[in-house]
């Protein structure tokens, strides 16, 4: 009896473990599968504003919906109504997957970043061989949306948070 008992939990055992590992899986597969494509990222799309606390300084980022395999995109900091930076921006699909391409103040070529990871309201896009950004991750939460740009060079890791508020 207590040989059966222990096949029958031995059984058990490995009819959870099989589970759990196909869902482990499932969720992993699930994940990648759920950004196929530019038109999967219809939440980015949208303006979006983040302004400091004494109202001195705004970043603007503002993404078109997706069409046409691509999205494009602009971000703008004013300091004292002033613009000290801007940036054109592109997801669109490549080379048979999704990159997100940066110009720093227009500069060309752009600065290309594979997708990495993706979600419903999240995605994740890396160079390693850039200075900085070397990962970029953009979170959306109901009316927000979150930006970290981290990575760096020479063993210095920097990160910086944009955290914009819908402006339509």
């Amino acid at each position: 009896m207590l040989l059966r008992f222990s096949l029958r939990a031995n059984s058990t055992l490995s009819i959870v473990l099989f589970a759990l590992s196909g869902c482990a899986a499932s969720h992993a597969t699930n994940e990648a599968a759920l950004i196929s494509s530019v038109e999967d990222l219809h939440w980015l799309a949208g303006h979006w504003v983040q302004q400091s606390a004494d109202g001195s300084t705004t970043n603007e980022e503002l993404w078109l919906a997706p069409a046409g395999g691509m999205m494009l995109g602009v971000n703008r900091t004013l300091e004292d109504g002033r613009a000290v930076f801007f940036e054109f921006l592109m997801i669109r699909e490549l080379n048979g997957s999704i990159a997100y391409l940066a110009m720093p103040g227009g500069q060309s070529p752009p600065t290309v970043f594979p997708m990495t990871r993706g979600s419903d309201w999240s995605i994740v896009f890396e160079n390693p061989g850039h200075d900085f950004p070397q990962r970029i991750h953009y979170q959306r939460e109901s009316d927000s949306l979150t930006a970290v740009l981290s990575g760096g060079n020479e063993g210095e890791i920097r990160t910086e948070t944009w955290r914009w508020r819908r402006a339509d």
